[in-house]
């Protein structure tokens, strides 16, 4: 079946993010610069659709903290409860992974997939402003992507293998200069206890950007790792 170019692009920002809300997907394409591509009259709305009815796409319905809401307007896709927001989650199916060659969705649980998505909406703030500072983009890799990097190749015994603790995410640019740097994404839950933190605070390497869902909770994390850049998502 021939795609339209649009929805291959909508299907390629889903497979990278694994699992996103449209609000997501919106503020993706706007980092990808698809209405100078396209044009303004795309809608994504029956791109998601069309993809759906392909086969391409699979819905999933989730609930998260009216705080993490992305970039972009919110009300137009969700219906806020108190402090919660009902949405729409999209992934790539099978079929898309097969006759596109994209990753499939990482295994995310009910309970962390609000985690997943703040870790999204932090990655995206750290890309638009590396963008806007004149880097290029290299490569954005989930905890699963680095997972399987590491355990490509090795057999595992009948205890397993210690692979020791994985950022959220991982971010890779090329400064002006031509530079390159990785940057580790962790987002911490209000849940996390002073030690969690700190013991990935300690087995990290390389520069950390931490995301929070409150302000107490980036307070703790400043005091724990010693400072940096903490973003409340």
């Amino acid at each position: 079946m021939t795609v339209d170019p649009f929805d291959l692009l909508v299907l390629q920002i889903v497979a990278r993010g694994g699992i996103m809300v449209q609000d997501q997907i919106t503020d993706r394409i706007a980092q990808e610069n698809a209405e100078q591509l396209f044009g303004r009259s795309r809608n994504l709305e029956a791109s998601l659709r069309r993809l759906q009815v392909q086969g391409y796409l699979e819905l999933r319905p989730v609930v998260y903290s009216a705080a993490t809401a992305s970039p972009g307007n919110v009300e137009d896709v969700a219906i806020r409860v108190g402090k919660k927001v009902f949405d729409r989650a999209y992934y790539v199916t099978q079929r898309a992974s097969g006759e596109f060659n994209m990753a499939l969705p990482p295994s995310v649980r009910e309970s962390f997939l609000e985690h997943h998505l703040k870790t999204l909406d932090a990655a995206h703030r750290l890309e638009r402003r590396f963008r806007d500072q004149g880097c290029e983009i290299l490569s954005f890799k989930l905890e699963s992507d680095l997972i399987r990097e590491r355990s490509s190749g090795k057999v595992f015994d009948h205890r397993g293998m210690a692979l020791g603790k994985f950022p959220d995410a991982v971010l890779t640019v090329r400064h002006p200069d031509g530079r390159e740097e990785s940057i580790n994404i962790e987002y911490v839950s209000s849940k996390y206890t002073d030690q969690m933190i700190r013991e990935k605070h300690d087995q990290f390497t390389g520069k950390t950007t931490w995301a929070a869902s409150n302000e107490e909770t980036a307070n703790r994390v400043e005091r724990i790792t010693g400072g940096g850049e903490v973003l409340l998502v």
